[in-house]
């Protein structure tokens, strides 16, 4: 029996202490980080045990070549201010670094090419993401990380000070959450390239007041929600949907014009917009969702098309100043006469 001990020690040693400390199953740690073997047998980052200050995530852990940084691997490390990617890693999982709530820099390698969603998420100290400039697929301007393969913004640090931003030509899309709790900036101007706002892109964004929209196509759910010092707004011909939420709790909002092309107005888009008075619908669009305007307090003019086809319940509850500029007989008109609501014909 002792003979047989005797020999799992010493294989323990022959193949190192990282297999002798494994975490959860399948994983080892190694100089503070946990990884695990792929298939291919380079290894993926899974998370970290003690570390902080500044770190290196190095290509090579115990010998093995790293690859991967797996979802959520780093994710409420509260003590990392820095983060060097090193070259050889390939992909960065979703939620990778989320809620490092002191790291304030990192630098991404020429062979990334890959990014989860919301690798950034709570990063509330991040002032820049830089990224090598051989990287085929990101790269950074002014720590303002890109996906120039999709086109796409996807990281505006929250910390980043600049009180400007002028995104540039040839952007298509803006990541969920890529603004999210950025408090500094002020003014935004989006191409004509813009096709697309995600999913919460500029939720608490309290700073921002000028929103210059030269092109867009949809604007996802909450995706200004709570920006409350947001008054001044142009939006563009051709937007066509504004998601559940969009902008409420813009409470500084004054008035809404919007241009042809429009369809659809979400679920409580504008609802809580209090400093609202007057809104303008074109011709075309055809559909508004229940509490769009819900508690619109100073909203006195509403102007509707006649082709709108469905306004949903609640769309105007709660804003008792409101009168409704509608086609005599039109579907807005009945609308408005059913639900109990001043309108007039135009």
């Amino acid at each position: 029996m002792k003979k047989l001990i005797s020999i799992a020690l010493i294989a323990c040693l022959l193949f190192g202490c990282a297999f002798c400390c494994a975490g959860a199953e399948g994983e080892f740690l190694r100089d503070g980080f946990t990884y695990r073997i792929l298939k291919d047998g380079s290894a993926e980052i899974t998370g970290c045990e003690g570390l902080s200050g500044d770190i290196v995530v190095s290509q090579k852990i115990n010998g093995r070549r790293v690859t991967s940084i797996a979802e959520g691997a780093f994710y409420g490390c509260g003590d990392l201010t820095g983060v060097v990617v090193d070259e050889g890693i390939q992909s960065i999982g979703d939620r990778a670094f989320y809620g490092c709530a002191s790291l304030t820099g990192v630098e991404l390698p020429g062979t990334l090419e890959r990014m989860g969603a919301d690798v950034f998420g709570e990063c509330r100290a991040l002032l820049s993401v830089r990224v090598n400039a051989e990287n085929a697929a990101f790269e950074s301007v002014d720590g303002v990380l890109y996906n120039v393969q999709e086109n796409a913004l996807v990281c505006y640090p929250a910390a980043k000070a600049e009180k400007e931003l002028i995104v540039q030509e040839g952007t298509v899309s803006i990541a969920d959450k890529a603004f999210f709790g950025n408090i500094y900036i002020e003014s935004v101007t989006l191409p004509e390239s813009m096709q697309s706002i995600g999913y919460r892109t500029f939720y608490g964004c309290t700073g921002l007041k000028v929103l210059d929209m030269k092109g867009c196509v949809s604007i996802a759910d909450y995706a200004f929600c709570g920006c409350r010092n947001l008054s001044e707004i142009h939006l563009p011909e051709g937007l066509e949907t504004i998601g559940y939420g969009a902008f409420s709790g813009c409470s500084a909002i004054l008035k809404l014009e919007f241009k042809p092309g429009l369809k659809f107005i979400g679920d409580s888009a504008f609802c809580e917009c209090e400093a609202l008075e007057t809104v303008v619908f074109p011709e075309g669009c055809e559909t508004i969702d229940p509490y769009a305007f819900y508690y619109c307090p100073n909203l006195t003019d509403v102007y509707l098309p006649e082709s709108i086809e469905s306004i949903g319940e609640g769309a105007f509850f709660d804003c008792a100043n409101v009168t409704l500029h509608a086609v005599e007989n039109s579907y807005t008109w009945n609308y408005a006469q059913e639900n109990g609501l001043p309108v007039t014909g135009e």
